[in-house]
């Protein structure tokens, strides 16, 4: 099994984890700190791909969701977890200015039909939305990030636009 990650937050927690698993297990795994635009050409490769909350911090995200369909097998299966907004009925990308709830670094977020969208239009198969929630205690506050509750006025981001959700879809190749 390849994890990739390049936080070392993310690996400290992989070493910690992994200690309560049998070494036989541990001897099929394998942590990259690398991100996915380092991902080696291993086309065909993956069974599954986890994208979990860095698809809206990346400009190019059709080139992040172009790279894994090529990393999938013939039947591997993307789970894709991601903010979204509620707004219209057809597919929309919000573009923010400079701050989405305060944070930098977010270049767009999506609405559901706009996640659906997209993967078909990748030609994705089997392409679901799974579900969405809303959490104000999601985002704490820590160091030089505020929390969610501080950057939320009456159901608006303090920047005027739509609150976030975190939704959840899957698909395969």
């Amino acid at each position: 099994m390849d994890l990739l990650d390049p936080v070392d937050d993310f690996y400290h927690q992989y070493c910690f984890l992994k200690k309560f698993f049998p070494s036989e297990d541990q001897k099929r795994w394998c942590y990259h700190k690398i991100g996915w635009e380092e991902i080696p050409s291993l086309q065909n490769h993956y069974d599954l791909i986890l994208c979990m909350g860095i698809f809206y911090h990346h400009k190019n995200f059709v080139r992040l969701l172009e790279t894994i369909y090529h990393q999938l097998n013939k039947k591997g299966i993307l789970i894709l977890e991601t903010i979204t907004i509620k707004y219209g009925k057809y597919p929309l990308f919000l573009l923010p200015k400079k701050r989405y709830a305060g944070s930098k670094g977010i270049w767009f977020i999506p609405n559901q039909q706009g996640v659906l969208y997209i993967l078909h239009r990748l030609n994705f198969r089997n392409v679901e939305f799974h579900s969405e929630r809303f959490h104000l205690d999601e985002m704490k506050g820590i160091f030089y990030l505020p929390s969610l509750k501080e950057m939320l006025r009456e159901n608006k981001t303090i920047e005027g636009y739509p609150k976030p959700y975190r939704s959840f879809f899957s698909c395969s190749k």
